[in-house]
């Protein structure tokens, strides 16, 4: 018994206060247990694979709170990594399979396997259903001719249908047939975890893979521990410190060459770091190509006239494509004006940041239509009016120039 007492110990002075699932002593624990495999609608769908244990499938213990094991990568970041209904298969090999739903729209499903619950290979996500949802995905495997059967279930227009693919690798799949509802088999099962009632899956596996995913838990949550501290709590972490004297001697004898093969960059496209940023123009959406597809329809200002509009009245100015400087920019604006005074403004991307004494490049493609001699006037606004600059453009022929 002291071993397994020790141990224990050693857990308490590691993780001090932070919530953690029981340990069994290892003279108590069972030789098998059963596993529970869920996912809670919690943060719409998005917290991931979690797992419980039982002896006896009417208590059961979670390993968490609020672990996860997996967690999808389908989507965009944020809302759109859901793990709907998991659910998870223990293939004769040993691999463990889980596949789930992405969201209530498009027709694929996600897969990924392990061989521990703790370490996941790359996740996949087959196309099954062109038009058509997929909902409430299975697993199962047959032995006898090697194959995985997936089923699925997929609503439209009030109505419920069931599917299934099968494959032999997990990579390639035969087309999605419909299924009888009688033929599918509804495998999940319904617990109560911590007072509330859960669906999934359930295996019966030895105590040591239970250990292992109780461990994987413990040391998550230590590491989370130390992530969060701030250094709010230096004077009670660091209280029993004292003051050190060091002395540093530098030996530029011993000195090594760093490799120029390092090479490192980080880029995300947030705040302009594309264009305005890498793509480092001034004048935003320079080209009058902004679509309302470039963020899917959520951003109705996100078009052709995004960051431009008329400054002063007598002037027009609108959107055409029927004779485009090049097939891959087709928009092009066209200035309607009865007299001298309003200007075409582009706002930049939030403004447009000078500095005096620096000199600025301004290029456009312009023609005029009705061949006479015209100029562009153009200018740096200030925000009160101030003019900090401008130049003139002749624009006299009918072509792009």
């Amino acid at each position: 018994m002291k071993q397994p007492s020790l141990l224990i110990c050693l857990i308490v002075l590691l993780f001090g206060q932070t919530a953690f699932a029981k340990v069994v002593p290892a003279s108590n624990a069972p030789d098998s247990v059963f596993l529970f495999s869920y996912a809670t609608a919690k943060n719409s769908n998005t917290n991931g694979l979690h797992f419980a244990w039982s002896t006896d499938q009417q208590n059961w213990k979670s390993i968490g709170p609020e672990m996860r094991f997996l967690f999808c990568d389908y989507g965009r970041w944020g809302v759109e990594k859901r793990m709907i209904t998991p659910f998870l298969l223990l293939a004769p090999d040993g691999m463990w399979h889980c596949v789930w739903s992405l969201n209530e729209t498009h027709g694929t499903f996600a897969h990924a396997e392990s061989n521990d619950l703790v370490y996941w290979k790359p996740q996949t996500y087959p196309i099954v259903m062109e038009n058509n949802n997929c909902l409430e995905p299975e697993i199962s495997y047959r032995a006898n001719n090697g194959q995985y059967t997936i089923s699925w279930l997929s609503t439209a227009d009030g109505k419920t249908q069931a599917y299934h693919t099968t494959t032999t690798n997990l990579k390639n799949y035969t087309p999605a047939k419909e299924l009888p509802l009688s033929e599918r088999l509804n495998q999940r099962k319904k617990v109560i975890i911590s007072g509330n009632t859960e669906t999934g899956t359930v295996h019966k596996v030895a105590w040591s893979f239970i250990e292992n995913l109780i461990k994987t838990q413990q040391l998550t949550a230590y590491k989370n521990q130390l992530h969060s501290e701030t250094t709010q709590t230096d004077p009670v972490r660091f209280a029993s410190l004292k003051p050190v004297d060091a002395t540093i001697t530098i030996d530029p004898s011993k000195s090594k060459k760093i490799s120029d093969l390092l090479i490192g960059v980080f880029f995300e496209d947030i705040n302009y770091a594309a264009d305005g940023g890498l793509c480092a123009e001034l004048v935003q959406n320079r080209g009058f190509e902004y679509a309302l597809s470039d963020k899917e329809g959520k951003d109705k200002s996100w078009n052709s006239t995004k960051a431009w509009h008329i400054n002063g009245s007598s002037a027009e100015f609108s959107i055409d494509s029927i004779s485009p400087v090049h097939v891959n920019n087709p928009h092009y604006a066209v200035l309607k004006m009865d007299a001298a005074g309003a200007g075409l403004v582009n706002e930049g991307f939030d403004g447009i940041a000078i500095k005096s004494g620096e000199k600025y490049n301004f290029s456009v493609f312009a023609c005029n239509p009705d061949k006479k001699n015209k100029k562009l006037l153009v200018r740096l606004i200030g925000k009160y009016g101030v003019n900090y600059g401008e130049t003139t453009i002749s624009v006299r022929s009918p072509n792009w120039k």
